[in-house]
């Protein structure tokens, strides 16, 4: 698993996340409560230009047991999405989120 994750990392981070995204459906049905595969899956998809995919990624990762940081880092990523839907109060309260978690973490 660690290796399809960081085969996924390099195809999102290097400018292949349609690539990305074969890799990262794999782990998400081999690890269906991991709130950072759902994470990497809203980027992927974010970075495809499909921000309604992306949202519903990070708001199932949103419903996931997580770290401080990687909800905050959900909600960063959901109200990036929700923004690029024309969801301007869905992306405030995600990114109020955001704010309120990375204050907490710090």
């Amino acid at each position: 698993m660690e290796f399809l994750k960081l085969v996924a990392y390099l195809h999102v981070r290097f400018g292949n996340p349609r690539s990305a995204l074969s890799y990262l459906r794999v782990l998400a049905r081999l690890s269906p409560l991991d709130p950072g595969i759902r994470r990497s899956l809203a980027l992927a998809f974010l970075r495809c230009g499909d921000a309604g995919a992306a949202a519903r990624a990070a708001t199932e990762a949103e419903t996931m047991k997580d770290t401080p940081r990687g909800l905050s880092a959900t909600r960063l990523l959901l109200g990036l999405s929700r923004m690029r839907l024309g969801e301007h109060e869905g992306a405030r309260e995600a990114c109020d989120g955001f704010l309120q978690g990375r204050t907490a973490t710090t």
